[in-house]
């Protein structure tokens, strides 16, 4: 009888410490929780590590029309006009030029041709503009011909100006009569480096009704000549309206053989009538003493 109660109580203590919940601890709970905690914390971090990132992806500056090449386009007011990458008015340029270039033909003989720019619907505009690097320029292109200008700026006065004029051009075209053999195909020709033409303050257009002709050359000795009349032009603007103008001193070439021709004649003139007053004299006091002698 004891001994099945015993084995009885035993059964029962071994159910029930078998089937009974262990109570759960922080020392039980600890390696569940600190997995998650570890897991929550590194998909945090891998959070801030992207929108770190992503923040200073953009607030990197981003360049602004870089020296790639650009379209542009010819106004209504016939206007050449550039933008940037942003869609931005960069270079507006608007004037009339006329241009003789020069060459020798097969005989050896220096001959030249004239030629104007193309009406507005014949032209075709292109450039570039790195605000960022200080540098700019605008082409306007017609069959055989290119007619390009160079921008750049000057921080210390804070303004810009046209660091080149080139041209380009076909010795193949109907214009050129016998070009000799070793000017033959497409020719470039620029203004000298190191010069700051129209010079005009970041604020203003540069603007002139008449102006010095340009000489261009390159190392070949091909020569040709720009004249431009009219000119209005701005660089670096941020949008497509002329700024205040700044005006041009006209300095008008005058040919130094009329003072010099005036200045002999009034000399001669004057001469001529000392000369006579002298004689005049002369001859007119002689005679009143001689009549008084009588």
């Amino acid at each position: 009888m004891t001994q099945a109660f015993d084995s009885t109580i035993l059964t029962t203590t071994i159910t029930t410490i078998t089937t009974t919940p262990l109570p759960l601890t922080n020392s039980t709970l600890l390696p569940v929780q600190a997995t998650g905690l570890l897991t929550s914390e590194m998909a945090l971090k891998e959070m801030d590590r992207q929108d770190e990132a992503r923040q200073e992806y953009e607030e990197l500056p981003m360049p602004v029309a870089q020296s790639g090449s650009n379209e542009g386009y010819v106004r209504y007011d016939g206007t050449y006009i550039l933008n940037d990458d942003e869609g931005v008015g960069c270079v507006m340029a608007y004037f009339k030029a006329k241009i003789t270039i020069y060459y020798p033909d097969n005989t050896g003989k220096l001959k030249s041709v004239m030629i104007y720019q193309p009406d507005d619907d014949k032209a075709q505009v292109s450039g570039s503009c790195d605000r960022t690097g200080q540098e700019a320029g605008i082409d306007v292109s017609w069959p055989n011909y290119m007619l390009g200008l160079r921008f750049g700026q000057d921080d210390i006065k804070d303004s810009w100006f046209v660091s080149q004029f080139t041209l380009t051009y076909d010795t193949a075209d109907q214009m050129f009569e016998n070009p000799a053999a070793g000017r033959l195909g497409k020719i470039t020709v620029a203004s000298k480096d190191g010069r700051k033409y129209w010079q005009t303050s970041n604020s203003k257009s540069f603007r002139c009704l008449l102006l010095h002709d340009i000489q261009l050359s390159d190392a070949l000795n091909n020569t040709a000549t720009l004249h431009f009349d009219e000119v209005r032009v701005q660089a670096f603007c941020q949008d497509n309206v002329f700024r205040r103008p700044k005006h041009c001193i006209h300095r008008v070439h005058r040919d130094e053989m009329v003072p010099v021709t005036v200045g002999g004649v009034l000399a001669g003139s004057t001469l001529l009538t000392i000369m006579f007053y002298g004689l005049f004299r002369y001859f007119k006091v002689k005679k009143v003493q001689y009549d008084t002698m009588q």
